[in-house]
């Protein structure tokens, strides 16, 4: 019963970190990127990535690419995954840029 309940507050936390950070694509995930060649991804640095060890470094992350390469759903999956480590995450978006 004590397993259950500490689940459940996870889960509520991580459903909250999500929903505050506000993603332009709430559902994309690390798992669900496709690493064809013509996109030039490096699946090593993307894992690289997921495991968050760049925010601990105190280092960011900004793509830059034509339209529709896949920016914003890279981003929100790195979001995803630092809120299922349950760290707080919010998405922009540089309109100046």
């Amino acid at each position: 019963m004590i397993d259950a309940k500490w689940n459940c507050r996870q889960n509520n936390k991580l459903l909250r970190c999500i929903r505050e950070a506000r993603f332009a694509t709430p559902g994309a995930v690390i798992e669900d990127i496709e690493y064809h060649e013509d996109r030039h991804l490096d699946k090593a640095q993307i894992l690289r990535f997921a495991s968050c060890k760049f925010i601990e470094e105190n280092h960011h992350i900004i793509f830059k690419g034509a339209s529709g390469s896949g920016k914003t759903f890279l981003a929100c999956a790195l979001g995803n995954a630092a809120c299922r480590k349950l760290k707080s995450v919010r998405y922009i978006v540089c309109q100046s840029c």
